[in-house]
């Protein structure tokens, strides 16, 4: 901040109270001050306030200028004393404090649904010594060989004839309240039936068979088995609502329609508990 004054002329009767000994006049003596006063204000990161108080006594004039920065708060005088003919110039410099700025970010949290858990049964890929802890119901299943199997060395052949023309292999598990599974397994047949006409056996028909996935008290689905004697995959997915269940069968079952030589071979059972699922209300 610039602040320029410049005092005009003062006209006393200096030589008349030099010859009279400053005897006293009938006529009074004024002094007259002119003054130009010019003013910069220049802010860089804040605001000022500038205020010039002026008072004159007799000969002498005197300027007070205040500055007051609105950021830091701070005031700062400067007095001008100015007396004859001077001229003066007072630079005035003033600091700027910069308030601190500060930031606060906002931190997001995020809920993801738990991951995906896979329960494979145990041995549910049959790769262990014995079938344990899988049994069969409507016919004896054994373990079948490499070749036969759908991956690895072992798998599950649920040979016929079928009592009451189902067969299936079961083991308990546990069922929790409130998420979404997919019960799957890996599945071929083979079937043939005679064909009295041609006299013959031929391969028995497509989709006549079925396979039927069931989690008791559960869940249920029923899919047809294709003919080709090639390994399909079955699977049911559902959502599970009611009250947690500690142990309850789940079964991969055959069901003959058609044939008078056939078997069932199970492999790579898993059963999967996907996303969480709102659970209904009681009423």
């Amino acid at each position: 901040m610039r602040v320029q004054t410049t005092l005009g002329s003062l006209i006393l009767s200096a030589g008349l109270c030099a010859a009279r000994a400053c005897a006293p006049h009938p006529q009074s003596t004024t002094a007259t001050s002119s003054w130009t006063s010019e003013t910069e204000t220049a802010t860089s990161a804040g605001s000022a306030t500038t205020e010039i108080v002026k008072t004159t006594t007799g000969a002498t004039t005197e300027e007070t200028t205040i500055v007051t920065e609105s950021n830091s708060a701070v005031e700062s005088s400067v007095t001008v004393s100015s007396s004859g003919f001077e001229t003066s110039t007072i630079e005035v410099t003033t600091s700027v404090a910069e308030v601190p700025t500060s930031t606060t970010e906002d931190s997001a949290t995020t809920t993801t649904s738990p991951a995906q858990s896979v329960q494979s049964p145990p041995n549910g890929n049959f790769e262990d010594p014995t079938l344990d802890p899988w049994e069969s119901t409507g016919t004896t299943a054994v373990l079948a060989k490499s070749s036969e199997c759908y991956e690895k060395n072992q798998c599950a052949k649920l040979p016929g004839p079928y009592s009451g023309n189902t067969a299936k292999i079961c083991q308990r598990v546990e069922i929790q309240q409130g998420y979404e599974y997919t019960f799957a397994a890996h599945v071929r047949q083979t079937c043939t039936y005679f064909d009295s006409g041609e006299q013959e056996d031929l391969d028995c028909s497509p989709f006549v068979n079925f396979v039927q996935l069931t989690i008791d008290g559960v869940s249920s689905s029923s899919q047809g088995v294709d003919w080709d004697n090639q390994w399909h995959q079955y699977s049911d997915t559902f959502q599970y609502t009611g009250p947690s269940i500690d142990s309850t069968d789940l079964c991969i079952e055959g069901v003959l329609m058609q044939g008078s030589m056939y078997s069932f071979f199970v492999d790579s059972v898993s059963l999967v508990r996907g996303k969480s699922v709102p659970i209904p209300e009681e009423t």
